[in-house]
């Protein structure tokens, strides 16, 4: 699962899902950060002296209290299948009001949560809106 922190969005998500070779990118460049080079043969470990995180990769002030999760080698062979990966962006034959009204129906009356996250839908911010019928 991916989420986005930023305000309003940076277009990072919707840059993952509709540019085929962008997922594929940014593995590649998390190895290079987990120092791992990526060959034809597979996975070469630059850094064999380097545990499971150092700060010249992975740790930083930003994740100290997460230092003991972090371990490189546990995603090396998952960022290699995604290096090697394309994203393709298939679509359910629904339009957008369609699929509005389709998340409508699934909302769990108890759950105010979810009325507000579908309610929130009806109008895409300015970078979003597309005319319709474009995909």
């Amino acid at each position: 699962m991916f989420y986005k922190t930023a305000e309003g969005g940076a277009g990072v998500l919707q840059r993952l899902v509709e540019e085929p070779e962008a997922m594929a990118e940014v593995a590649r460049a998390a190895l290079e950060i987990c120092h791992f080079q990526l060959l034809e043969a597979g996975i070469q470990d630059l850094r064999p002296k380097c545990g499971a995180a150092c700060y010249e990769g992975l740790l930083s002030y930003a994740n100290q209290r997460e230092v003991l999760q972090l371990d490189r080698h546990q995603i090396r062979n998952l960022l290699g299948k995604l290096a090697h990966s394309r994203t393709e962006l298939r679509r359910l034959g629904r339009s957008r009001q369609e699929q509005l009204e389709w998340l409508r129906q699934l909302i769990d009356p108890r759950s105010h949560l979810e009325r507000r996250g579908v309610a929130g839908r009806r109008r895409l911010p300015p970078s979003q809106r597309r005319p319709e019928g474009h995909p």
